[in-house]
């Protein structure tokens, strides 16, 4: 796993990156799955 900045510096990642971000904020708050087990 490539470090924020790799990701921040590269444009052709920076979607991916902030996908990934949104990806991982909405499934490590409200985390559907824990609650569903």
């Amino acid at each position: 796993m490539l470090s924020n900045q790799e990701f921040m510096m590269s444009g052709s990642n920076s979607t991916y990156w902030f996908a990934q971000s949104l990806y991982t904020q909405g499934f490590n708050y409200p985390n559907p799955y824990a609650s569903r087990r």
